[in-house]
């Protein structure tokens, strides 16, 4: 194994990780957004606080991933032109994984939007656990 193939390993391996980083993240969003849809209460918001805690350690590691993610790329980044066709399968399965973490990144923004949407109208005074129209909450997001 040279040295591209196993920088090439690495970035696949950073991108497994990020993967799974980002789908905890994920998860915890959704069960944000699920106690936020509930009746919120002192309780659920320690619960909530929490969770943003974890929520953020995974963030700091995500951000920690991409630092090495790109200092090891920058290094090879040359390289993929001449070593393309050897290389190939592993090029097209980070691509996969690129494509994996953009779409997870994309969810993740947009629970956050509709989170950010409840606690905008829990600080007006509304019941998030309030009904809206259709029309109402399609106009929200």
């Amino acid at each position: 194994m040279n040295e591209f193939e196993i920088k090439l390993d690495l970035l696949i391996s950073s991108l497994n990780k990020k993967k799974d980083a980002l789908n905890y993240v994920l998860n915890i969003t959704e069960n944000q957004h699920a106690i936020l849809s509930d009746n919120f209460t002192q309780e659920t918001g320690s619960m909530f606080n929490q969770m943003n805690m974890a929520k953020q350690q995974y963030i700091d590691e995500i951000i920690s991933m991409d630092s090495v993610f790109q200092g090891i790329f920058d290094g090879i980044s040359d390289g993929f032109e001449e070593n393309s066709q050897e290389h190939k399968e592993k090029v097209a399965l980070m691509q996969d994984l690129i494509k994996e973490v953009m779409e997870l990144d994309v969810k993740i923004r947009s629970e956050e939007q509709k989170n950010k949407a409840i606690t905008d109208l829990t600080k007006k005074g509304k019941s998030p656990a309030m009904k809206s129209s259709k029309a109402n909450l399609l106009k929200q997001y």
